[in-house]
């Protein structure tokens, strides 16, 4: 896990996006963020350091990806390199990333940050949504601020992510009971209105920090 400070502000707060390939050339271009700063992760092995628990998943159909589950480590990982600004950080994924930050809200002993952006979390995980949700039935995840957007047709087609708006759509309903929760459903499928998803992120960042 790399961090870098893409630029520095006089706001006090600050927005990390994971997996900077996907922000940084938006980030650029909204004069908005002028005066915050932005930092950037970058990680080597997604896959390993993003993902809750072992497991594989059959994404394509003659490739098995295998998901060695150590997002744990990772989160602890960013709190210490966050030590003293983590509570003033939003930090923002996208898919898997945006998984990530998900898990991370139901860890008993996760320091809490200024907010979450989600954008197209990857919630077709082999048994995260039933995970996520029993832990906020059980008042693990309570008073955060969070955004939430997806796509209506995220996964269609294919048989493995196909339930994902579903499952989207029951997860977020789930986190308004006693968080600050905005969703946003665009039109398209998972890799479609990535600059629309990541402006709308912007402008809920924005107006709220």
């Amino acid at each position: 896990m790399v961090i870098e400070t893409i630029q520095n502000g006089t706001k006090p707060t600050s927005l990390c996006v994971l997996d900077r390939y996907i922000f940084e050339k938006y980030l650029g271009q909204d004069q908005r963020l002028a005066d915050f700063t932005v930092r950037g992760i970058d990680f080597e092995n997604r896959t390993d350091e993003l993902s809750p628990w072992p497991a594989q998943s059959t994404l394509c159909k003659h490739n098995v990806t295998v998901f060695s589950g150590h997002a744990g480590t990772t989160y602890e990982l960013l709190q210490n390199r966050y030590d003293g600004t983590f509570a003033h950080t939003v930090f923002a994924g996208y898919s898997l990333s945006a998984l990530f930050l998900l898990y991370a809200l139901t860890l008993q002993t996760k320091q809490k940050c200024a907010g979450y952006i989600l954008i197209s979390p990857s919630v077709w995980y082999e048994r995260f949504d039933s995970y996520f949700l029993e832990r906020v039935a059980a008042g693990t995840v309570k008073n955060e601020k969070l955004l939430f957007i997806w796509g209506k047709n995220e996964g269609r087609g294919k048989e493995l992510l196909q339930d994902l708006p579903r499952k989207a759509e029951k997860i977020a309903g789930a986190l308004k009971a006693g968080n600050d929760v905005t969703s946003t459903i665009f039109e398209g499928d998972h890799h479609d209105y990535i600059k629309e998803k990541i402006g709308c992120a912007l402008d809920w960042f924005v107006r709220n920090y």
